[in-house]
């Protein structure tokens, strides 16, 4: 969490500014290079901390004063090198770097070059000097190379160029140098090629031809930074004139297989240079042994690479920009610290990376930005900070005068010293009226009932050090004589000894608020409708009346209510009679009932009544009838009457449940027994109810799972033709492998399937299972045959139906025609207009309709023409008693089959279970029958089994089965 202060201050946009000009000072002093020689001084230290032995494999022979004492003075006959280096090749050197101009001819002794030649060819693997000096005559840069008989014997030529940094110090060497273009490589260079040297170049680029410039001057190319091995003589070093007077094997031992460089150490004999770092002497170091540290560097892979200036400019912003995000971020007092080790960390970074890639990072210019990069954020934060204050004073009186909520301080003796506009509103007091006078006097605090709030405003209270949260229903009395709803707090004020000083009452005005929670809580527990109490009412007031029961020993009754029909009555008339309907309902039940009774809606067409104080229980049926009564008067809708009954469910408090949830479960479950027996009646709660609902609760949850399980069977029962006497097809028939209660046929759980919402997944299980097996038949080699399937009620009202089994024909690839949906006739009497437009949209499918259970509803037979079917199926209740000397019912299936036929539609009996059965309907001209005297229904396995053996008259009746 920020610091207090710190959230006072403006967001972080306000110190931009700081961070722009950080970041243009840091871009400054990178481009102009004015921190150099402090990078030098940082990049001396670091390179002296990481000192390293020579290597073993160069040695330099010096040309020092003991060998001018010795030899005599300079310059000696080249002859003289000739013997040196016919020496060092019988020694075995590995290549030579002879650090000597030599230039022109050998004016004492002109064998001498000769000689020296004859050595350089001998020997294979010597490298000599070129230099650049200006012509006397036009002052033009020109290369001054060995003499040509020299240079055609060398193995290669190499530059000896030197260049000194902005304090005078050696530091740097480039690979590459020449007038014009960058072709010669470093004396140092050449000689480890000489000797075979095929080591990965400074940067990792491979060898080659540098930059090329068209221009006279001289051009250097390949630069990096050497990392010297130590100061001035720590490189292998043996006299000239010792190596002349050495044995063979000592030669041998000395200079065998190594890089040898020869040049001039004496005093007054070539230039020397100071170098970096300076290892704590002030000796300074000659040529050859700034080359042999060429060398040494190239041979070891240690040659430091500067980072170029962009990405120095990258490096720099990253550890500079985000600087003063960080000192906001960590607040103030954790800044300076984490600046100092911001600091440490750039030091750091620079240094691991020179110690551990070689690289090297000039930290000044981010190390000078971060040092003053606290300062003038300290500076901007308390520039803010007091701005901020000076502001937040400016807000705070114009806050005090604008908000809604009255603002009074009062002094140290009880005097009002300020009031804000709303407290003037509030208390009738203007500010110049009220400042002086007692706070007593001005705020008058009172209760519900008048009395007065303590909240500690006089000098002498004991609740003065206290702060006071005046309670609820806390009323402020106006100066008129007003009492309006307030909320607020009266608090100390303390001074820097945390002494009172003074007292500030925060006050609101709640009276609007508290007139809406009171019509909120009105809305939360009454019904919008109908104006009575709701649920969450209801169980409150049942758990009142319990505890009352409790105690007094008196019974409760809870009835409840369910209108008949009323869904007939949303439908056909609409949503807004039906409201009207619901309203006048509640107004009779109210009426029906003691002043002490409840009666509350439960939803939809739904009233729980709550009787109270109840000595016998025959009040309650009395009070049941009452309400039938009231019931039974027609409700009149735009001049029309319209008549509405009630179910009524009756629990009683203490034999039917002791909780409120028991006793409305209960009587909502003998309200669904009397459901069950008509229209109007009352029923009696009882623990049979109870078990039945428990098990129906528990079918339903097992329903939910079957799919799961795999307990769904479907049998078929076959159709014959009896015409052609085969069987034209079968009748698909769901049952329920129950693991309990064995298998299940539809009229046990199809219901409950339908309450719990399940029926229209069942359905197209089933349909999509009787096409899948219709198609395993008819690649068996089986004639095509009629698969038909029931339809439900909720089926039929479901809007998916038609695309589903769209899709299951398309997906199973069964002939449209062969599958047949059989409905029955009470489902297209319930919503004809409904029924004919699923039945039309089915048919454009291409499927086959039927009618199920003819005759046992009351269809008009002028309305059958208009249902889409092509077949009736006679209900098997007119086949059981067809053989019957009365002949009613011979008469009803004489009188549908022709009727069918005037229609054109196929007539299908049901339920034949015998031959004198079979006889009558082929006799009146029945088309095709099904029953036991064919076969029971059989699994899927059997059925196969029957339609393997033959279709012909025969195998037909033949294959009954008496499963």
């Amino acid at each position: 969490m920020k610091p207090v202060y710190w959230q006072m201050v403006v967001p972080a946009r306000k110190y931009l500014s700081l961070t722009v000009v950080t970041i243009l000072t840091a871009l400054g002093l990178l481009w102009s290079g004015w921190l150099v020689k402090l990078d030098y001084l940082v990049y001396d230290s670091y390179l002296g901390a990481l000192q390293r032995p020579a290597s073993r494999e160069i040695t330099i022979i010096a040309i020092d004063d003991r060998s001018l004492a010795e030899l005599g003075r300079w310059p000696w006959s080249r002859a003289q090198h000739a013997e040196l280096i016919e020496r060092l090749t019988d020694a075995g050197a590995r290549a030579i770097a002879l650090d000597l101009i030599l230039a022109g001819a050998d004016r004492e002794n002109r064998r001498g070059d000769l000689a020296l030649a004859r050595a350089l060819r001998r020997n294979g693997s010597v490298v000599l000097p070129v230099i650049a000096e200006q012509t006397e005559i036009d002052g033009l840069l020109q290369e001054v190379v060995p003499l040509p008989i020299l240079a055609e014997e060398a193995a290669q030529l190499g530059h000896i160029d030197i260049e000194l940094d902005e304090d005078g110090k050696v530091r740097r060497t480039f690979l590459y140098a020449g007038i014009g273009a960058a072709i010669r490589p470093s004396l140092a260079l050449a000689m480890l090629n000489a000797g075979g040297f095929r080591g990965e170049l400074p940067g990792g680029v491979e060898r080659g031809v540098a930059a090329t410039s068209s221009s006279a001057s001289w051009v250097r190319d390949r630069m990096f930074l050497l990392p010297f091995a130590g100061p001035s003589g720590a490189m292998t070093t043996i006299s000239y004139a010792d190596t002349l007077n050495m044995g063979t094997e000592r030669l041998r031992e000395l200079f065998g297989g190594k890089y040898v460089l020869i040049g001039a150490t004496a005093s007054g004999l070539g230039e020397k240079y100071a170098v970096s770092p300076s290892f704590g002497q002030r000796q300074a170091m000659p040529g050859v042994e700034i080359l042999a540290n060429v060398a040494d560097a190239l041979l070891r892979g240690s040659a430091i690479i500067p980072l170029s200036m962009p990405w120095q400019v990258v490096l720099t912003l990253l550890l500079v920009a985000p600087v003063y995000i960080i000192y906001r971020l960590v607040g103030g007092r954790v800044a300076m610290p984490l600046a100092v080790v911001h600091l440490g960390a750039v030091l750091a970074l620079s240094f691991l990376l020179l110690g551990g890639a070689g690289i090297w990072f000039p930290p000044m210019t981010a190390v000078l930005c971060i040092a003053f990069s606290y300062p003038l954020w300290s500076w901007r934060r308390m520039h803010l900070l007091f701005s901020q204050l000076f502001r937040e004073k400016e807000l705070a009186e114009v806050t005090l005068r604008s908000i809604g909520d009255g603002v009074i301080t009062v002094d140290s003796s009880g005097c009002i010293d300020f009031m804000n506009p709303s407290a003037e509103r509030l208390t009738g007091w203007s500010r110049e009226e009220a400042y002086g006078e007692a706070a007593e006097s001005v705020i008058r605090f009172v209760d519900g009932e008048g009395r007065g709030v303590e909240a500690g405003l006089e000098p002498g209270s004991a609740r003065r050090e206290e702060v006071v949260t005046l309670p609820d229903q806390t009323r402020i009395v106006t100066r008129n004589g007003e009492q309006r709803d307030v909320h607020g707090t009266v608090a100390p004020i303390r001074d820097s000894e945390r002494n009172v000083i003074g007292r500030v009452i925060a006050i609101s005005d709640v009276s609007k608020l508290r007139q809406a929670a009171a019509q909120l809580s009105y809305q939360a527990t009454h019904d919008t409708l109908t104006d009575l109490p709701n649920r969450s009412l209801l169980q409150q007031h049942l758990q009142r009346v319990l505890a009352r029961a409790r105690r007094t020993g008196l019974g409760i009754g809870v009835l409840f209510v369910d209108l008949d029909n009323f869904k007939s009555v949303n439908d056909g008339l609409g949503h807004a009679a039906g409201d009207q309907v619901l309203e006048a309902v509640a107004v009779r039940l109210q009426a029906s009932l003691r002043g002490e009774d409840l009666v509350a809606r439960q939803g939809g067409d739904e009233f729980v009544v709550v009787l109270d104080n109840i000595e016998n229980p025959r009040q309650i049926g009395s009070v049941a009838r009452k309400i039938c009564t009231a019931l039974d008067r027609p409700v009149v809708l735009d001049g029309h009457s319209y008549f509405v009954t009630a179910s009524i469910g009756i629990s009683a408090y203490p034999r039917d449940g002791t909780t409120a949830d028991e006793l409305i479960r209960n009587a909502d479950a003998a309200m669904y027994r009397a459901k069950e027996k008509g229209r109007g009646y009352i029923q009696y709660y009882s623990q049979e109810m109870n078990r039945q609902a428990r098990t129906r609760l528990e079918l339903e949850r097992q329903l939910r799972h079957v799919h799961e399980r795999g307990e769904l069977e479907i049998h078929y029962q076959p159709i014959l033709d009896l015409e052609r006497d085969t069987i034209a097809g079968v009748e698909a028939l769901l049952r329920w492998r129950h693991p309990e209660k064995g298998l299940l046929l539809p009229d046990r759980f199809l219901e409950v399937a339908e309450e719990a919402g399940l029926i229209a997944e069942l359905g197209r299980y089933v349909i999509h299972h009787v096409c899948t097996q219709a198609m395993k038949w008819r690649s068996y080699g089986l004639p095509e045959l009629r698969v038909a399937i029931n339809l439900s009620p909720r089926q039929l009202s479901d809007p998916g139906l038609v695309d589903s089994i769209a899709r299951i024909l398309k997906e199973t690839g069964i002939n449209p025609a062969k599958l047949e949906f059989e409905i029955t006739e009470s489902m297209l009497i319930s919503d004809p207009e409904a029924a004919v437009e699923t039945l039309q949209a089915l048919k454009s499918l291409g499927v086959a309709m039927a009618i199920d259970d003819f005759g046992t509803g009351y269809s008009s037979l002028s309305r059958l023409k208009q249902f889409p079917v092509d077949s009736l199926k006679i209900d098997k209740s007119f086949v059981h008693d067809i053989q019957n000397e009365d002949g009613v019912n011979e008469g009803i299936a004489s009188a549908v089959i022709s009727l069918a036929h005037s229609l054109k539609l196929k007539v299908v009996a049901e339920g034949v279970e015998n031959d004198t059965q079979l006889r009558h309907l082929r006799s009146r001209g029945c088309d095709e029958i099904q029953g036991f005297y064919l076969s029971r229904p059989l699994p899927a396995e059997a059925m196969t089994t029957m339609l393997m053996a033959g279709t012909g008259p025969t195998s037909a009746i033949g294959c009954r089965s008496t499963a």
